[in-house]
């Protein structure tokens, strides 16, 4: 059977909307060209250690990792790189122009007249560094001296990196007017400490971000950024991949991807006061009106879709048509658009649309139109009333459609907590005997799930896996279970979603399940890329971490039974060992007719000595005894509890009628004996056994 041609993508996160972007574009050119996707979370020094996948994939793609990739393409696999760079490597790469975005959101804010403009953000990656190079680039090309202490370096991504940036920058007491920020979050950042502090913005400062993640539309006020067509970089990346399979000389090492200014209300823009209608619409035909009114909407649609025009989804046209040829109705008195229409048409918007500037630009369109096309009209109540009907109709379903996008939103929200709480508990609550039971998966959006095991230390052969087990596993993939299989080609195609099959919107990803002490094997799930298991990347790394620790608690436990075990046998060893002690340490000896000669050796416990006062007595009844020798000599210690057992076993012989002699008393027992108060009275003492043979004969 022929290998299904593969693509490998090495990535350190699996989820969040960076991921979710670039894995989407990957995925649609992979899948057009009859390519199946693997995406493994980890490193090219990752599968270098492991030999994971070595044999299996066609050609890889690393995203933002660098380290190893030259030992990769060793071996004759054709690699590239996608929004990282290193020079050392000779792999081509993909990258966001962040040095052309930043460069013209530097300019934007000089264009508003900002020449005092600061830079905040982390500088310590390629991409990163560029957007800081833009920055200066800008403000020299527009005759503006760059100023070091408007310049603060962070140590990292994150909102509170951002807000500690602020705070510093307002420390250093330099006037500034204007705030570029190194990504989105460290924006956010800012503009959390600024509010916090008493500022407002854009009316003492500007402030911009970058990426335009979902998160700057809604921050008050929305956030102008850059946005990177991430998902467009993944198709590029993966066209380049694909030429380097067949062949194909690559035109340059490094590639770009445009970007695109998103302009909103943090650095002065407002899009709805932007908007400028054709002074002519009103003496068009309606049929024109219509036309020329569905284009302007449109253009306003590519503000934030950044779409070309060609690109721009059918499903956009047709809603703006319908809200154009709707509102060209109501002033020509006919029958508007019903608010199922209207409904309809929000829908196919907002599906594309995610900008709330936008869309309220948009209405704001609307009316505008309205209100021109209707002052060309003679004065008419009832068209005035029919077009407010209308516009009433418009934002009435507008706000509809945003509930429901809401209310879909949180259901899946509720649905990923009680998922993610099931999963834990269930994981958690584990007693090590079924760890590597998968049935915890059906609470997850998966449509396949597999678990290997790596090899144990020390077996001297190639690397390879035993499939452990299969979430609801199908004919050909249950015979897999227990099959040891080369790593070099793992995972069979049998656990893989593959390109062409219903669903093939189905992603595989693979992760290592690993603990403190060791990596224990792999995992395989396979889900559809819009679920929400992919929409926060903590999702699956939580899943790995849990699973990691039920591995390693499970290997604890069965150390601890094994442990427990060697223990309770020591322990029945020990018992009988002790049984047979006390048997042999017990003896009652016959010397003469009537004597009976009891010698007392080792350690005298309250057992012991119950055993032996019961040996002796009843060897004074069926013997007839007159005479009992409790030769102490190996005894090592006398203790109160020694000494009162032996001084019992005198007393119940006497009782019987038998004399007792104590034999063996040694200077230390004796001295022992007098400290301790015991009464030896009725008893005779010898310190021999000798001695008390003498007396017998």
């Amino acid at each position: 059977m022929m290998q299904q041609k593969t693509i490998g993508v090495l990535i350190t996160f699996l989820g969040g909307y960076y991921f979710r972007d670039i894995i989407s574009g990957i995925h649609e050119v992979a899948h057009a060209h009859g390519y199946q996707v693997i995406v493994y979370r980890g490193t090219p020094t990752d599968i270098m250690q492991s030999g994971l996948l070595l044999d299996q994939v066609s050609g890889w793609i690393s995203v933002i990792e660098t380290a190893d990739l030259d030992l990769l393409q060793g071996r004759g696999t054709p690699v590239v790189m996608a929004s990282n760079y290193d020079p050392a490597q000779h792999a081509p790469t993909v990258l966001t122009d962040s040095f052309g975005g930043a460069y013209a959101a530097v300019s934007h804010l000089i264009e508003h007249g900002h020449t005092a403009i600061a830079y905040i953000g982390f500088r310590g990656h390629e991409d990163m560094r560029q957007r800081h190079a833009a920055y200066e680039k800008a403000l020299i090309d527009h005759d503006i001296t760059p100023d070091p202490r408007l310049v603060v370096d962070l140590p990292g991504y994150e909102i509170y990196h951002g807000e500690v940036g602020f705070q510093e920058l307002v420390r250093r007491e330099v006037a500034f007017t204007a705030i570029a920020a190194g990504n989105d979050l460290n924006a956010i950042g800012v503009l959390t400490a600024a509010q916090r502090a008493g500022y407002q913005v854009p009316s003492d400062f500007a402030l911009l971000g970058f990426d335009d993640i979902d998160d700057v539309q809604y921050t008050n006020p929305p956030l102008t950024t850059v946005r990177q067509e991430v998902d467009a970089l993944g198709r590029m990346v993966t066209n380049l991949l694909i030429d380097q399979i067949n062949g194909q000389p690559v035109a340059a090492p490094r590639q770009w991807m445009p970007t695109t200014l998103v302009r909103r209300r943090s650095c002065g823009c407002d899009l709805v006061r932007q908007i400028t209608l054709s002074a002519d619409l009103a003496a068009l035909a309606p049929a024109d009106q219509t036309h020329q009114l569905e284009r302007q909407l449109i253009q306003i649609a590519l503000i934030s879709n950044s779409a070309a025009p060609d690109r721009l989804p059918e499903s956009l046209r047709l809603a703006m048509h319908t809200l154009a040829s709707g509102l060209v109705a109501a002033v020509q008195g006919d029958a508007a658009a019903a608010s199922a229409e209207l409904s309809d048409a929000w829908r196919a918007i907002c599906a594309e649309i995610f900008d709330l500037e936008t869309v309220s630009a948009l209405v704001s369109a609307l009316d505008e139109a309205g209100t021109l096309l209707l002052s060309q009209r003679e004065a008419d109540p009832a068209l005035k009333s029919q077009l407010q009907g209308y516009m009433k109709r418009v934002r009435v379903e507008l706000l509809r459609t945003q509930i429901a996008v809401q209310r879909t939103i949180n259901t899946t929200l509720q649905e990923q907590v009680a998922s993610n709480y099931q999963i834990s508990t269930t994981l958690l609550d584990n007693n090590g005997d079924n760890d590597r039971d998968l049935a915890w998966l059906r609470h997850a959006p998966v449509t396949h799930g597999f678990l290997a095991l790596w090899d144990g230390p020390g077996s001297g052969a190639p690397p390879g896996l035993t499939l452990a087990s299969v979430h609801n596993p199908a004919p050909d993939q249950a015979r897999l279970i227990g099959q040891r299989l080369p790593a070099a080609t793992f995972p069979p195609p049998e656990l893989l979603a593959l390109p062409g099959q219903p669903g093939s919107n189905s992603v595989n990803v693979m992760f290592p399940v690993a603990s403190a002490s060791r990596t224990w094997g792999v995992m395989g799930l396979t889900s559809d890329l819009g679920s929400w298991m992919f929409a926060d990347q903590k999702n699956i790394e939580v899943w790995a971490t849990l699973l990691g620790a039920a591995f390693e608690r499970s290997e604890l436990i069965a150390s601890l039974r094994a442990q427990q075990e060697t223990l309770q046998q020591s322990y029945e060893r020990e018992h009988t060992l002790a049984a047979t002690v006390r048997e042999l340490g017990s003896p009652v000896i016959p010397l003469l007719p009537g004597v009976l000669m009891v010698p007392l050796i080792g350690a005298i416990d309250t057992d012991r000595a119950r055993l032996l006062t019961d040996t002796v007595l009843h060897s004074i009844e069926h013997q007839q005894v007159r005479e009992v020798l409790l030769d102490v000599t190996g005894v090592s210690m006398i203790d109160t509890q020694v000494a009162a057992g032996i001084i019992q076993m005198a007393q119940a012989a006497m009782l019987l009628g038998a004399e007792v002699t104590l034999v063996g008393i040694r200077p230390e027992i004796a001295e022992t004996i007098v400290s301790l108060g015991i009464s030896l009275a009725r008893i005779h003492t010898k310190s021999s056994l000798a001695a008390a043979l003498q007396d017998l004969i």
